[in-house]
């Protein structure tokens, strides 16, 4: 297998030493990872450090790995930095950052133009997306079941700024003709959505195969979720990236992407006619007055502010865990170099 046509390039060629091997995440199960490499595929594990550093490896990633004398044998000694990275706040409590998909070159951010439309899930899904570092595509699905699928694009255009939106039936390979662009060797498709938007159907019609699970739909219309890992399918045409539905996007430093997916809105506040403006009951207000006019979605605004909230709120969090980490780790030195002194033992 060559290592070009699965995504490799100049950038993470960059971080390798000659006679290093390496591989491509495209599954994992059960403390094993399985790797496309130019010796084929294989079956790895994390080597004993990187276990016990709890080290974060994603379908995509790309890995330098060691093998036994008799290649049985296969440990994953290190990961390459990334290129690109859509990442969500774990689910619970605990303040982690999930990686949902890596180094891919376009995400798709599928959405289906029946039950499953909803604009403000989707502007939450661009923040994302804008801040992973790929090229964004909205995907609408399920065109046939949409009779008004025409007045739902345009609802969708007026919040995907500088995104390309693609309408299909899969079912009927009715528009799937304007995704070929995209799907193409070395060059990885990520498909990120709700359960149900058909992204099973859309990865099956677009390998000309029947490779992904698929439910259909149930009585209300609403498909049911089938996908239930992440994966990385390997043509001679592309690489498509399936992940399963997610109930929710908790976003997770993503300043860059809610400026870009909400352009629109940080320019009106911009416009302003005080620079502290609150956008509460100032006169002048570029925000209130578009929103009095119509031209923009209360909705929308409401939105931007709930997802800044909770940006703002992560942050705080991670500067107070940041700063206990610290005070734990001058609290030892205080301690060491006490130790130091009363024994006589000298400072390095």
């Amino acid at each position: 297998m060559n290592l070009k046509t699965i995504g490799m390039d100049l950038f993470f060629e960059e971080q390798i030493q000659a006679n290093e091997k390496v591989g491509r995440v495209i599954r994992y199960a059960q403390n094993h990872y399985t790797l496309a490499t130019e010796q084929g595929i294989l079956s790895a594990e994390l080597k004993g450090k990187l276990r016990q550093e709890e080290l974060s490896i994603s379908i995509g990633d790309f890995v330098v790995f060691m093998s036994s004398e008799d290649e049985t044998l296969h440990l994953i000694t290190r990961v390459l930095l990334r290129k690109t990275a859509l990442l969500r706040k774990e689910a619970g409590t605990r303040l982690n950052a999930q990686t949902v998909a890596a180094n891919m070159d376009y995400l798709f951010v599928v959405m289906s133009l029946n039950e499953d439309f909803n604009l403000r899930r989707l502007e939450r899904y661009m923040v994302g997306a804008w801040e992973s570092g790929a090229e964004p595509i909205v995907v609408l699905t399920k065109k046939d079941l949409c009779p008004n699928y025409e007045e739902k694009t345009e609802r969708v255009e007026t919040i995907t700024y500088g995104a390309k939106t693609i309408v299909v039936s899969a079912l009927e390979k009715d528009g799937m003709e304007q995704i070929e662009p995209y799907f193409q060797p070395g060059k990885t498709i990520a498909l990120i959505g709700s359960s149900g938007v058909g992204k099973s159907t859309l990865i099956n019609t677009l390998i000309g195969k029947d490779l992904m699970l698929t439910n259909g739909l149930r009585n209300d219309d609403k498909g049911r979720h089938t996908t239930t890992h992440r994966e990385l399918i390997i043509t001679e045409r592309g690489m498509i990236m399936d992940t399963p539905g997610m109930r929710e996007f908790a976003l997770m430093d993503a300043d860059d992407g809610l400026n870009h997916g909400f352009e629109d809105l940080e320019a009106l506040m911009k416009s302003c006619k005080f620079s502290n403006c609150t956008h509460k009951n100032e006169p002048g207000c570029a925000v209130l007055e578009a929103i009095e006019v119509g031209s923009l979605e209360i909705k929308r605004y409401k939105n931007y502010q709930l997802m800044l909230r909770e940006l703002k709120y992560f942050e705080k969090k991670n500067k107070h865990k940041e700063s206990i980490v610290s005070s734990k780790k001058d609290k030892e030195k205080r301690k060491t170099k006490a130790r130091q002194k009363k024994w006589g033992v000298a400072d390095d």
